[in-house]
């Protein structure tokens, strides 16, 4: 079964949150403050940029999208 809906790839850094968002053959970047008293923060931000980018909320994005995360942030 092929997935046909969004990839949502997100790198938490010291300074900055990445994300590499992907729907067939377009692709949107998606830079946000990383907020390391709460990562989930600036995951959920990262998340809502992305989907206002493809004109969605976050729900309707998230329900069509594969998430990843990669965590580079030191634990403090």
């Amino acid at each position: 079964m092929k997935f046909t809906g969004f990839t949502i790839y997100i790198d938490t850094g010291g300074t900055f949150t990445d994300g590499f968002m992907t729907a067939g053959d377009r692709v949107e970047l998606v830079k946000v403050d990383t907020t390391p008293h709460d990562l989930t923060v600036c995951l959920i931000n990262c998340i809502e940029e992305g989907g206002k980018r493809f004109t969605l909320s976050t729900t309707d994005f998230l329900s069509q999208a594969l998430v990843s995360i990669i965590v580079n942030h030191p634990i403090l």
